[in-house]
């Protein structure tokens, strides 16, 4: 979810002219509203351009997705962004970067391109993406770059990628309960209770910053703090099946 999108064109265009010009590698740094532990941060330098208003820095580093004490700290200190995961960069610049940090990705999918526009295509990508290395973006090339950057955005934005985030998209009671649903609370607050059927109903009391969620026959109940743990949890799971 992006808005306004207008704002986010100009910030867009603008990394893309700095980009054009200067080489560099871009990112989009997001500023933080909550100590969010379901987004990776980026660490900003300098300021080193300002365009109409957008502005630009030199990134110094990337970090991964924080506990909620670092997390805090992060958005205490005012130096950190989360970690959008878009990027602008000119053609001849990430490929440049792909050639001295992934030299095997380049080797495999290079064999495949010749196969490109024939009846053979999908089956020689196939088995090149077969050989790679699964590695993200920012591990593989972006912490390695010689010359990263960031722009930082004046833009409203989140992926909905985590349930705190589902918040902003959810109404809320007077006790500041987010749900999808029906709810009947007692001496409850800050909770998030989110059910696939939005006919049914569930009632709390007494407990405060739990997400609370019914889908699928299932229901999962967790501290808000710890919804990063899910992931773990669901895996255990899968592996005891």
């Amino acid at each position: 979810m992006i808005e306004p999108v207008d704002v986010f064109q100009k910030t867009l265009l603008s990394a893309a002219r700095l980009a054009a010009e200067t080489r560099a590698l871009y990112t989009f740094g997001i500023q933080p509203t909550y100590p969010a532990t379901s987004y990776g941060y980026l660490e900003l330098g300098p300021k080193v351009a300002g365009d109409e208003g957008i502005e630009h820095f030199k990134l110094i580093s990337f970090k991964e997705k924080p506990d909620i004490a670092t997390a805090r700290r992060y958005l205490e200190s005012k130096r950190f962004c989360w970690n959008s995961g878009m990027f602008v960069w000119a053609t001849e610049s990430i490929l440049r970067e792909i050639e001295a940090h992934l030299p095997g990705h380049v080797k495999a999918v290079s064999a495949a391109i010749k196969f490109d526009r024939t009846p053979r295509w999908p089956e020689a990508l196939n088995q090149a993406f077969r050989t790679l290395k699964t590695i993200s973006i920012d591990y593989a090339i972006m912490e390695k770059a010689s010359e990263v950057r960031c722009v930082t955005a004046k833009f409203s934005w989140s992926d909905v990628g985590g349930w705190e985030a589902l918040k902003d998209y959810l109404p809320q009671d007077e006790a500041g309960n987010y749900f999808r649903g029906l709810i009947v609370t007692r001496d409850a607050k800050g909770n998030l209770v989110f059910c696939e059927d939005p006919d049914e109903t569930v009632m709390l009391i007494g407990v405060d910053d739990l997400v609370a969620v019914r889908t699928g026959g299932k229901t999962l109940i967790v501290h808000k703090d710890r919804t990063e743990e899910i992931k773990k949890l669901v895996r255990s799971m899968k592996a005891e099946t």
